[in-house]
């Protein structure tokens, strides 16, 4: 037996002696990724945003739990109700069945349902028989990537949290129903695939050419082809029965094009999605690695994560490298997607890649200590800035803007106001995280709420020219001709408007304008033509 032979099985005896202490010190870990952003922020009111989910589910609560065909207040004249909607049933339930406030689902579910992807993720690594390197260091990728947990967390990540959640099930069972030939196998495979696109429309499109490759694998490699190739479509078609409650119910209510339109219109459009696995090579941050922070604090996520598509390439693991092209290809939804082939394709780089590069250059160039000075060397650099991208992630939440309970207890003043009429028409001005929230909780149609518009694309291009006239306006007057040029022909218009842009704004010359409501966070302004 060689050095690197006999080195190698004594690291393998090691890893499977330990294995199960570094997988629970792993989650735990992760789970503190999870869950420490619960000590930066307010935890009293929602993390970011989440408003239109509550909505969805308020909407499903109130139709009955049947799907609704709009969603009031949110654009003018609401928004089709044309979401995977699994997520937000379990919601309503969550609030109006079992009494749980709204708040407080969108705060702690998110993380909750972050966690369980860790051990559902060692099981995936498992599954696709990678050594036993290879799923400690995938999980410990995993547990750290900042994709697989910046969205997650948030209020506004309830969707993405199941959605990874899922995601890591079907791929497990796409791997079980790839290794065997069982139909119970296959059934799992296509119940987890039709759940999976009930929950989240990066799912949705993005199991679809994934399942395409994954059969079309199997077919070429079978010896009897022609019954692998009926499998596959008996898992297609009862994939799509699983799913034909959403699908069907809005194709008929709202045609097929909502989703055509949708895909295409997101993220500048398909064209641009298909260049996006080649980010990092013109300069651009990965996004699986870097959603918030810089390109360089994430330079070895990036590395690695390319050096393992380079290995699978050569080594012809094409599923592996063509699930990571195919997660990044989706708009906006592949940023979380594609965590899960990322750490798996990072820790081929390392565990199969680079540490016996290193070993066997340093075994005919260095003695004993000084291989294992190297060896530390190395393994320090990589956890600093595995490390460091993780929190520099956690410390920009800092930043990151919440509605605060005084912006509620505004919003929620409006929604009880006699004097505010149900039918009013508002445009919020200067306040992000607001905007999203205040159409739910102020239950008053929002002008330009550009959240869920990209399932009305001409609506959202109004939204999009409606809000940057607005941010170039110096008065009220303009505001209000903004919103007239773009047909939003409401009189009177009210404004929501933060108190930093209301003392940056001149008054109104040739309108009325009067404060309905305030207090110290922002107002609630009535312009109207009447002199």
């Amino acid at each position: 037996m060689s050095e690197t032979s006999a080195n190698e099985s004594r690291l393998t005896a090691r890893l499977d002696r330990w294995y199960p202490l570094i997988v629970i010190l792993l989650i735990i870990v992760g789970a503190a990724a999870r869950l420490i952003h619960l000590t930066l922020i307010d935890a009293s009111v929602p993390f970011t945003l989440g408003g239109l989910y509550v909505e969805f589910a308020q909407q499903i609560a109130a139709n009955a739990y049947r799907l609704p065909a709009t969603i009031p207040f949110y654009t003018d004249g609401g928004l089709p109700f044309a979401y995977p909607p699994l997520v937000f049933y379990a919601i309503a339930v969550l609030i109006h069945a079992l009494g749980v406030d709204p708040f407080t689902v969108v705060v702690f579910l998110p993380p909750l349902i972050a966690i369980l992807t860790l051990p559902s993720f060692v099981i995936l690594t498992r599954q696709l028989e990678l050594s036993r390197p290879t799923q400690i260091v995938a999980l410990a990728g995993f547990a750290l990537l900042p994709s697989a947990f910046a969205e997650p967390i948030t209020s506004d990540g309830l969707v993405e949290a199941f959605g990874l959640l899922a995601l890591i099930w079907v791929l497990i069972a796409a791997a079980r129903a790839y290794r065997s030939d069982s139909w119970r196998t296959a059934l799992i495979l296509a119940g987890l695939w039709g759940v999976g696109a009930l929950i989240s429309p990066g799912l949705a499109y993005g199991l679809i050419p994934l399942m395409i490759v994954v059969g079309a694998a199997d077919v070429i490699r079978a010896q009897d082809r022609g019954w692998v190739l009926r499998r596959w479509l008996v898992i297609g078609a009862v994939a799509l029965i699983v799913a034909a409650p959403y699908w069907l119910a809005v194709i008929t209510t709202h045609g097929p094009g909502v989703f055509t339109a949708t895909l295409i219109n997101e993220q500048g459009g398909l064209s641009t999605s298909l260049l996006r696995p080649l980010a990092p090579l013109v300069g651009v941050s990965n996004p699986a690695a870097l959603p918030t922070t810089t390109f360089w604090s994430g330079v070895v996520w990036n590395g690695l994560i390319y050096l393992g598509l380079i290995y699978a390439l050569f080594t012809r693991r094409w599923l592996f490298a063509l699930t990571y092209v195919i997660f990044s290809a989706i708009p906006r939804e592949g940023s979380w997607m594609v965590t899960v082939p990322a750490a798996v394709l990072a820790a081929l780089a390392l565990t199969r890649g680079l540490i016996p590069l290193i070993n066997g250059w340093a075994r005919d160039h260095l003695h004993r200590r000084a291989r294992r000075l190297l060896s530390a060397g190395v393994a320090l650099l990589l956890a600093a800035n595995i490390v460091g991208s993780a929190a520099l992630t956690l410390d920009g939440m800092r930043a990151r803007a919440q509605i605060r309970p005084a912006h509620v207890a505004l919003m929620q003043q409006i929604a009880a106001s006699d004097t505010i009429p149900a039918a009013a028409r508002f445009i919020v001005v200067d306040i992000e995280p607001v905007i999203e929230w205040f159409p739910q909780l102020a239950r008053r149609t929002t002008l330009n709420v550009r959240f869920g518009a990209e399932w009305r694309p001409d609506e959202q291009a109004r939204i999009n020219a409606l809000n940057g006239r607005i941010g170039g306006c110096r008065d009220l007057d303009c505001v209000f001709q903004a919103a007239h040029d773009l047909a939003y022909a409401y009189d009177p218009l009210y404004l929501l408007i933060g108190r930093a842009a209301l003392s940056r704004l001149e008054p109104a010359s040739t309108l009325r304008a009067e404060i309905v409501l305030e207090n110290e966070t922002a107002a609630v302004l009535r312009l109207s033509s009447e002199s």
